[in-house]
């Protein structure tokens, strides 16, 4: 049962609202729990300005994030148009609830996108109506495809413009899209070259002494090299990549930011690893050294119906591990609130 005067428990229901709806591919559906999740979220910050939910995420984080969505759903201009100004406005407050948050900045700086991302979208979902489940799927997966294609393009000349200060950030990013790139291949040797660039960006962008990037680098080359571990058919490149990535696992666990957080991060770890075992088993025939077995890979939440928000797309709006979808942002998140 959900206390009335209880921000954090309106923030959670909100919160997983808005989960169910970006994995949706009913649009109709998806607009509407989409506004369900805005009533709930809207509920916590009346209760509470700085509610937030049982994984840390803040509701006025969660809420921009369930305006863009909206605005990219919406066919009328001017509906859309209103839910852009909600979307800004939830920004605002967003980054005066959280100062040391960067997220609500990158969203701000991707605004001047959104309307060519909208219109990409409604073409997209054009293209869907009157499709069989399986032309679909396949579709999708084109978008998927096409959407991380643009971002790593984007991403990589940021990388190459980038000055020091500005460059580990967006290595970290641009490692985090090259993971997801990686997971939309067919062919192995494309799936591990792209990890084996992940896993370069995410060292160099490693420095004990900026702790907030070391442990988003630490997390994402645990997950850049067990992806490798299970692309790769050589028996001895295997037990090399397993064993880098626990190292990494358990650098970040063992820091004091990641020391009370090692089964919430370990959790994390193991649907990427779920992922990564549907990935091989789907993609990676074993026998001929990387043939496609006929079926496709699973698109990327972010990409199902609709265009990837100009920031993280949430598997939990908290601190983001960088990277992964059109726009700048990321399918590849760690929720944990203790990073």
């Amino acid at each position: 049962s959900i206390n009335v005067r209880d921000d954090a428990s309106f923030a959670d229901w909100g919160f997983r609202l808005f989960q169910v709806a970006i994995m949706h591919e009913d649009q109709n559906k998806k607009a509407n729990l989409l506004k369900e999740s805005i009533e709930k979220l809207d509920k916590a910050i009346k209760i509470n300005s700085c509610a937030k939910g049982e994984d840390g995420a803040y509701a006025q984080h969660v809420m921009a994030h369930a305006w863009f969505f909206s605005f990219m759903l919406e066919k009328d201009d001017t509906t859309a148009e209103a839910h852009l100004n909600k979307m800004k406005r939830a920004i605002r407050q967003g980054m005066i609830v959280d100062s040391t948050n960067g997220e609500m900045e990158q969203l701000e700086a991707s605004l001047g996108t959104v309307y060519e991302q909208r219109k990409q979208a409604q073409e997209q979902l054009a293209r869907l109506e009157g499709k069989s489940e399986e032309e679909k799927r396949a579709e999708l997966m084109k978008m998927s495809i096409d959407m991380h294609n643009q971002a790593l393009m984007q991403k990589r000349q940021e990388v190459a413009m980038a000055g020091p200060v500005q460059r580990k950030p967006l290595l970290i990013e641009l490692a985090g899209i090259l993971l997801e790139c990686a997971l939309l291949q067919t062919k192995r040797k494309e799936g591990i070259s792209l990890l084996k660039e992940a896993a370069d960006a995410g060292k160099e962008a490693t420095d004990p002494r900026e702790p907030e990037l070391y442990l988003r680098s630490l997390f994402l080359q645990t997950l850049i090299y067990s992806a490798l571990s299970y692309a790769e058919l050589d028996r001895g490149a295997v037990a090399t990549h397993q064993k880098a990535s626990q190292e990494c696992f358990e650098k970040l666990c063992s820091s004091p930011e990641g020391q009370g957080a090692r089964a919430e991060l370990e959790g994390q770890r193991m649907q990427m690893v779920e992922r990564y075992k549907g990935w091989k088993a789907q993609m990676l025939d074993p026998t001929d050294g990387g043939k496609p077995t006929g079926k496709a890979p699973e698109p990327s939440t972010a990409s199902r119906g609709a265009a990837a928000p100009p920031s993280t797309a949430p598997a939990g709006p908290g601190a983001g591990a960088g990277g992964g979808s059109a726009g700048g942002g990321g399918g590849l998140t760690c929720s944990c609130p203790h990073l």
